[in-house]
């Protein structure tokens, strides 16, 4: 799943991070540090690094060089901290897939995490830009330029379940026609980009675990989902959504019109302080599990006994080709036209697990040449 936020100044984002994830990234101690890195196509110009630092995120976020700490765009012209703040996007991947992940231990789980994240944002870069003058004095947004994010990892929901997720914060930078500019991402980013970059990070999971030999299945919004891991442990630790499934029930028994995000809203609670992961992974997740029947590890000891590879499909690029097929087809019973991101949305959304963006787009590229 994909969610998009932001922040109106960078001071909010410092704010935010010293107090939500400041002991988990910057104390310095190992047992506590999450994993966190620098991704984006505009690292190298800045000699960033691939490794995470407090200096060089805040450095960036404010629109300085994280060498120098000299403006890049107008930033000398606005009051320290109040530059408008970066852009947020969140990956999480399904309960089960964290409950893999983090209540069985299993790091290779986390790692195709992290490895789907870093795919999608190399597709998501594509759909943001900047706006310059043009000839008649209007502002006109174009496409490109190098981006700079840091990828933040959480293992913890606001109520201490497993749940896996990647902040990906973009700086408000963006390097293109020889300068450094503000960051736009174009309206079509709603439209279209949004659901085309979600489903390239669920195929991208998707294929790794299956190719670790988990039983991969993909529900009807391409969401991935991990067959061997009961529902009624995923239900167990699914608290945060049982609170927002009671207050939707309550209001509508009360004959209220509402929506999910109002639910959302009005059941959440202030973060608490963040446990220490291994503790509460061998405590607290252990006995939760345990007592919805569920021994922690048993899902990972069933797939390291799969052998690798033998989930994937045989026939990719077939596959691929049937699920372009499908997409299309299902498209033009909608609409007469539809872009090359809506129609590789669809196709992905229909693949196996194991047919991946490379797959789809190469089939794309075949039919389009016919």
């Amino acid at each position: 799943m994909l969610s998009i936020g932001g922040w109106k100044t960078s001071k909010a984002v410092f704010s935010y991070f010293e107090e939500h994830v400041g002991r988990d990234y910057y104390t310095g101690d190992e047992a506590a540090a999450l994993h966190a890195e620098f991704l984006g196509s505009g690292r190298d110009r800045l000699g960033v690094e691939e490794a995470f630092d407090r200096e060089t995120f805040f450095r960036l976020i404010d629109g300085q060089h994280p060498g120098t700490g000299e403006a890049l765009t107008n930033a000398e012209k606005v009051t320290a901290g109040e530059r408008r703040g970066g852009l947020d996007f969140t990956f999480s991947p399904a309960k089960s897939v964290s409950i893999a992940g983090l209540v069985d231990g299993d790091s290779r789980v986390v790692s195709a995490h992290r490895e789907a994240v870093r795919e999608a944002v190399s597709e998501l870069e594509k759909f943001l830009g900047y706006r310059v003058s043009n000839e008649h004095g209007e502002r006109e947004f174009r496409f490109g330029g190098e981006f700079v994010a840091a990828a933040i990892e959480h293992e913890f929901s606001r109520e201490l379940d497993p749940q896996l997720h990647s902040h990906v914060v973009f700086a408000n930078l963006v390097h293109a026609e020889g300068a450094w500019r503000t960051i736009e991402s174009h309206e079509a980013f709603q439209r279209d980009a949004r659901q085309y970059v979600e489903q390239v990070y669920e195929s991208a999971l998707a294929g790794r675990l299956a190719e670790l030999g988990y039983a991969v299945e993909k529900d009807p919004k391409g969401r991935t989902h991990l067959a061997e891991v009961p529902q009624d442990v995923q239900a167990a630790f699914s608290k945060r959504s049982q609170q927002i499934e009671a207050e939707i029930a309550a209001r509508l028994a009360r004959g209220e019109v509402v929506d999910r995000q109002t639910a959302v809203l009005a059941t959440r609670q202030a973060k608490e302080g963040v446990p220490d992961r291994e503790t509460h992974r061998e405590g607290v997740w252990a006995a939760e599990a345990r007592a919805a029947g569920y021994e922690p590890g048993q899902t990972l000891r069933s797939v390291l006994a799969t052998p690798p590879g033998s989930r994937a499909p045989d026939d990719r690029e077939g596959a691929a080709a049937e699920a372009l097929k499908f997409a299309r087809e299902h498209l033009s019973e909608r609409q007469a036209v539809f872009s090359r991101a809506e129609l590789l949305t669809e196709a992905l959304r229909a693949a196996p697990p194991g047919v991946g963006l490379a797959d789809v787009r190469a089939a794309a590229d075949k039919a389009a040449s016919r």
